[in-house]
């Protein structure tokens, strides 16, 4: 068996995940190779150490407790959800939409820096073409 195919099975391996003839290939090769049986032992003590990690285990009145207050929630919704609170809901949407309209036309009349209001002269839009034609005057004069 080949070193880097018995590297790739090594976890299964220690799992107990591979087929009969795979382990008995792989139990030869690591008696033989003292690279792959390193790499084995290391496998071995990551699974250990990780198996011995605490897990956390939620208190078991969690569950009770909230499908209580679920059930409470049900039985006596007028409690925690008020009818005024379901009719005005839409017309606090409304009014929050109609503000931010006004808010965003109120930000965009606003003065922005380097944006110039006034419409443009004539002069600067148009180009000048003649500047670009006399292009010689600027290395050798006139």
């Amino acid at each position: 068996m080949d070193c880097r195919i018995c590297q790739q099975h090594l976890l299964s391996y220690h799992e107990g995940l591979i087929r009969e003839t795979l382990r008995r290939d792989l139990e030869n090769h690591l008696a033989e190779c003292q690279t792959c049986r390193t790499l084995s032992r290391a496998a071995e003590e990551i699974i250990l150490i990780s198996g011995k990690e605490k897990a956390i285990h939620p208190n078991p009145y969690l569950s009770a407790r909230v499908m209580a207050k679920i059930e409470n929630r049900l039985r006596e919704p007028e409690k925690y959800l008020s009818l005024n609170a379901i009719r005005i809901f839409p017309v606090r949407l409304a009014f929050a939409a109609v503000l931010m309209v006004f808010i965003g036309f109120f930000l965009g009349s606003l003065p922005q820096n380097g944006t110039y209001r006034d419409p443009l002269p004539a002069e600067w839009i148009i180009p000048d073409d003649i500047g670009l034609e006399g292009i010689d005057w600027y290395f050798y004069g006139e």
